[in-house]
């Protein structure tokens, strides 16, 4: 079954429509978020990984496009999250030991 871009009605071909290639798409499809194979949105559904593991993933993948204290400041957020899961993780394990 063909798929076809919602914002310009051409068919999607490997993923991408060829407007893409002209005007990136900064609210649907921001170019930081879909290099590669899977776009991050996706690949954050497919798995299932919810708000803070899904946050985590977004600001690892998309720190490789910044600067270096830009990546830094996005690496430094990937880790509040996932030290965020963590916590909320032993909160329940603690609430179901008790």
């Amino acid at each position: 079954m063909k798929e076809y871009c919602q914002k310009c009605g051409h068919e999607i071909k490997d993923g991408k429509c060829k407007c893409a290639d002209i005007v990136p798409d900064m609210v649907n499809h921001p170019p930081h978020y879909t290099t590669g194979k899977f776009e991050v949105i996706d690949f954050i559904e497919d798995k299932e990984l919810g708000f803070h593991l899904g946050n985590a993933v977004k600001y690892i993948v998309r720190a490789e496009k910044k600067d270096v204290n830009a990546k830094i400041q996005d690496l430094e957020k990937a880790s509040w999250y996932l030290e965020r899961q963590i916590v909320n993780l032993k909160m329940k394990r603690s609430a179901n030991n008790a």
